[in-house]
């Protein structure tokens, strides 16, 4: 199953994942939510189906799982946005040098301007 297949779960099967990482009973679940105990496994056996999990300890450890790997995604994402602003900002600090520069030809200085405005 996709990561996106896993994503689209109900409101009460979103509430039954949030009650069984607390440690909830199917019976403690069942009321919380105000319906059967039946309702609850029929949840979690899709939900278990979802994870691929055979216990409520493998279906906690996949959820986990890709919490983590949405993690990393999300941090490598960080990582690289941060490594393009390092390089933008290299590229001004070189143009910012080339600008100040008192040898620069006035072409060059249009030049410098020209790439500036590209940043701005």
């Amino acid at each position: 199953m996709s990561d996106k297949a896993k994503d689209k779960l109900s409101e009460n099967q979103s509430l039954i994942v949030k009650c069984v990482f607390k440690g909830m009973t199917i019976a403690q679940i069942a009321k919380k939510i105000h319906c059967s105990q039946s309702s609850i496994s029929y949840h979690l056996n899709i939900l278990y189906s979802k994870y691929k999990a055979k216990t409520r300890n493998e279906f906690i450890l996949s959820v986990f799982g890709e919490i983590i790997d949405n993690y990393k995604s999300l941090i490598d994402l960080k990582n690289s946005k941060i490594e393009y602003l390092f390089a933008q900002n290299n590229k001004l600090k070189k143009i910012l040098n080339n600008l100040t520069n008192k040898n620069n030809t006035s072409d060059m200085q249009e030049y410098w301007i020209s790439e500036a405005k590209k940043y701005i």
